[in-house]
């Protein structure tokens, strides 16, 4: 008798929140806040079927009644009662800031704690390559900067936790020292300006792995000035704190977006005020930019960027007459050719350096059309 109680019991659990969403489904939120794309019905159907069994969990587990609900109340339990977060992304830091741990395609946690250097080959190779990227597009007449986006585990260290040590130096500082002493090439890398700034004003999100406007301002000023020796008219700026921002990336990621303190945007005051531009999303897919302004530079630029490039839209589009900033997803495609009369930047984050060991090639093969 007891076990067919209990039968019923575990019964009763597994088809209740069924009924109970199929009358309250629609007053729940159906979101997606996940940096992937949820297992469907249809992937099930046409797994093989030897795949077919953890194809059908991963939907059941994608499409559970609740899903959201659950999730957050979840987070909340382990952040109010045990003072974690319960993620494979995502590391809670000092006064809840929010950090990449290491995911597939980044190794954030690793760049951090310095446990993977590039070998002698590597660093070999992305010299050589980045030297023939600049040679080939310096007969052009082109000017060329390679920028990279730090990591937000080294601009704001001191919001690690202690439980992540460093243990050796970072393969970014030793790529920069390794680039600086075998190379002429123009390769930025602002840490060091953003960690200044960062003491006294907030320079990327709290909840978010990239930077705000604020930190992207800093970049672009480190930019030029590499570019061009003159940052005057980066002086006497101001930022000003906007309206709350949305708690993306990371803290969706763990579903503590509704459970942290609100976090807020900050605007460039004084940049360049005479200098109107007109930034357009070409392509209607955010990876296509065009620029035109009234700057009267006398300048071009064609930029390759990932999504930190985002935020450096507002500044570096009043810098240049015309622009065209374009995702590295899109540039095979899109890019023009490299002509003269034109600055070609790269904006790549740190923890995606990787892609100057396997995309530099590419760029190589575009640079000498």
């Amino acid at each position: 008798m007891r076990a067919k109680i209990f039968i019923s019991i575990f019964i009763a659990a597994l088809i209740l929140p069924f009924a109970l969403y199929a009358v309250f489904g629609q007053f729940t939120d159906k979101t997606n806040y996940e940096n992937r794309t949820m297992t469907s019905f249809a992937d099930v159907l046409s797994s093989k079927i030897e795949k077919m069994p953890s194809a059908f969990e991963d939907w059941l587990n994608d499409s559970a009644p609740f899903r959201n609900e659950f999730m957050t109340l979840n987070a909340a339990i382990n952040l109010d009662v045990f003072g974690t977060i319960q993620s494979g992304e995502v590391l809670l830091g000092q006064d809840d800031w929010l950090f990449y741990k290491n995911v597939s395609d980044s190794k954030s946690l690793d760049d951090y704690q310095g446990l993977n250097p590039y070998s002698d080959e590597q660093l070999k190779q992305i010299a050589d390559n980045l030297t023939a990227l600049n040679d080939a597009l310096s007969a052009k007449g082109v000017k060329f900067a390679l920028i990279l986006a730090p990591n937000k585990e080294r601009v704001y260290s001191r919001y690690m936790p202690s439980s992540v040590p460093v243990v050796g130096a970072a393969k970014t500082d030793l790529l920069m020292e390794y680039l600086a002493e075998n190379t002429n090439v123009n390769v930025i890398y602002p840490k060091t300006e953003l960690e200044a700034a960062g003491e006294a004003q907030q320079v990327y999100y709290k909840y978010d792995t990239h930077w705000n406007e604020a930190g992207a301002f800093i970049a672009v000023k480190q930019l030029e000035s590499a570019l061009y020796g003159d940052s005057d008219m980066f002086n006497n700026i101001s930022f000003a704190k906007g309206g709350k921002t949305e708690k993306v990336d990371l803290a969706n990621i763990s579903s503590t977006n509704k459970l942290l303190p609100d976090d807020y945007d900050f605007s460039c005051e004084g940049f360049l005020e005479d200098v109107k531009a007109d930034i357009k999303d070409t392509d209607g897919t955010g990876y296509v930019t065009n620029c035109t302004s009234n700057a009267e530079s006398g300048k071009t630029l064609l930029m390759l960027r990932d999504s930190f490039g985002s935020a450096m839209l507002p500044t570096i589009s009043k810098c240049y007459d015309t622009a065209s900033i374009i995702h590295l997803n899109a540039f095979e495609k899109a890019a023009p050719a490299a002509s003269g009369n034109t600055v070609f930047v790269w904006e790549l984050a740190e923890r995606s350096t990787d892609r100057l060991i396997d995309y530099l090639p590419k760029l190589v093969e575009w640079a000498q059309i």
